[in-house]
């Protein structure tokens, strides 16, 4: 059955010559018709039909609602999806009081967004009546509304909705309630600023501290950036936030602390020097030089550091002549200690006649040390680099693939070209996927003719890389204002005739590349 003929029978219009009454089962198959569409449009329709006099029709729409739902993030890619839907007042009741909660919660959900003011009043109307934890974003988002008795219902019900069994739900919808300081058309800060100290002012900080650690990371920093901006955090709930799973939340905590005055922050700031992240490092290091409580057990470790930062300023603290520097890190890469910070501290301090130490650790089962003794390499001795990132440029680590690249891509002589070509034909995907990036990035018209063999690839991870690049080439081709040689533009033919015959289903986008490459050959 087609479309037309589907919305028909969905309406309980009869599309057959003798057909004379529409079956709950033909609005079923044509739901699940529909369903397959994406469109907004169709969408509407199936929405019409949860209000069905036929429970299994009910049943049926309500699914693929609240399946497009919950493939939608946010209140705002909601409205743009679904505010658009007709749907009249008596919706959002009746849905209430025939459908299962869950599903009543999304339907009822969607109507607070629609484009009619009534629909959202009733919608709130029934928010109101059957609380819910999950209405709170979609209440909030109708504080600011266009309509004044829908703002007004919705801040009835967000007074309702402060209350201790919903606090979950206002802190996963920290995002929402920032969002009311963007209101353009009516002024919300002193609602946002309602909701805040309630949420946050006036409850036990140990409460909050353990309600905060619930949340997911987005919204846990910004909750966390609110706190630090706003509320006098004591040293129990910045220790907490230090040691949090988010950089982000790491890292903001870390500049509030630098800021203080209080004994123990200094503390705090000792402990954020083992932090993964190199910027939590530096800052704290940075200010317990500054408050001079680095100690000279401190100062000698952070020498190691994997931080330039980091070790420049130990560096410069401690005022080591170049040949001590050199000798710590000698020393340290014997014992094995800290032998990241070693590697990339030897760089620092130019200890070139040294080379012969750094060089064996560019085979080390740990890939920080391997990428920073190819990085030390490259800093003393960029011959040896060039030649062990011939090798490298295959490495398991993606990070050191990267590095081997870019100083492969330095020379960009003949042989960086001739290791591309040797990694397309391996059998490995792995090895025929970094060559094609070298090649990508070598770029210039000796590239095109294996690229466009790439094209054809049994792997589908190579072949889709290849036309990826393709398209990338021809972007870049340009603006490269350098003429061919004719043994290129032959070579270039050929390839672009294999993949022609190669593949005989191209697609559009397939076809517009291959004919937009063809442009430079003419």
């Amino acid at each position: 059955m087609d479309v037309q003929n589907c919305i028909k029978t969905i309406q309980g219009k009869t599309t057959g010559l003798f057909q004379f009454r529409v079956s709950y089962t033909d609005k079923i198959k044509c739901i699940s018709e529909l369903a397959r569409h994406l469109d907004r449009y169709l969408d509407g329709i199936i929405m019409s039909a949860t209000r069905d006099e036929e429970p299994f029709v009910q049943e049926i729409a309500a699914a693929v609602i609240v399946s497009r739902f919950h493939e939608l993030k946010g209140v705002r890619e909601l409205e743009e999806r679904m505010s658009g839907m007709p749907l009249q007042t008596s919706d959002p009741a009746f849905w209430r009081g025939n459908r299962p909660a869950d599903e009543a919660v999304t339907l009822v959900s969607i109507a607070s967004i629609n484009g009619n003011g009534y629909v959202r009043q009733a919608a709130l109307e029934q928010i109101a009546s059957a609380t819910d934890w999950r209405y709170i974003p979609f209440i909030l988002r109708r504080a600011g509304d266009w309509v004044p008795q829908v703002r007004i219902q919705a801040a009835k019900t967000l007074a309702q909705y402060k209350a201790t069994e919903f606090r979950k739900g206002f802190l996963a919808a920290i995002h929402e309630i920032e969002s009311l300081l963007q209101v353009k058309r009516v002024d919300l800060v002193a609602v946002y600023q309602e909701v805040m100290r309630w949420l946050v002012h006036d409850v036990d900080p140990a409460q909050l501290l353990i309600e905060v650690q619930e949340l997911g990371d987005a919204s846990r920093f910004r909750v966390i950036r609110y706190l630090l901006a706003e509320h006098r955090c004591g040293e129990v709930m910045l220790g907490t936030f230090l040691t949090d799973r988010s950089f982000l939340v790491r890292l903001a905590t870390v500049r509030h602390v630098v800021a203080l005055s209080e004994d123990w922050s200094s503390g705090l700031l000792e402990g954020a020097l083992n932090d993964p992240f190199p910027s939590v490092r530096t800052s704290a290091f940075k200010e317990l030089i500054r408050r001079d409580r680095a100690t000279p057990a401190t100062l000698t470790l952070a020498l190691t550091d994997p931080s330039l930062d980091v070790r420049n300023m130990a560096a410069k603290r401690l005022a080591l002549a170049r040949e001590a520097l050199v000798e710590h890190y000698r020393e340290h890469l014997k014992r094995g200690i800290r032998v990241d910070g070693c590697l990339l501290g030897l760089r620092d301090a130019k200890g070139t006649e040294h080379v012969t130490d750094v060089v064996p650790y560019t085979a080390h089962s740990d890939p920080t040390v391997r990428q920073a003794a190819l990085m030390a390499l490259a800093g003393l001795a960029p011959d040896q680099a060039y030649e062990h990132a011939m090798l490298m440029i295959v490495d398991r680590n993606k990070r050191i693939r990267a590095k081997a690249e870019a100083i492969l891509l330095e020379r960009h002589d003949q042989a960086v070209f001739d290791r591309a070509l040797s990694l397309l034909a391996s059998e490995q995907v792995m090895h025929r996927l970094a060559g094609l990036s070298l090649l990508n990035k070598f770029g210039g018209w000796g590239s095109l003719p294996h690229t466009l063999k790439a094209c054809l690839d049994g792997t589908s991870k190579v072949a889709d890389q290849a036309w990826v690049n393709l398209n990338a080439w021809e972007r870049y081709a340009c603006n490269l204002f350098t003429i061919a040689s004719p043994q290129a533009i032959e070579r270039t033919r050929i390839a672009l005739g294999n993949v022609r015959a190669g593949l005989k289903e191209l697609t559009y986008a397939q076809r517009k590349t291959l004919d937009a490459v063809e442009v430079f050959l003419v």
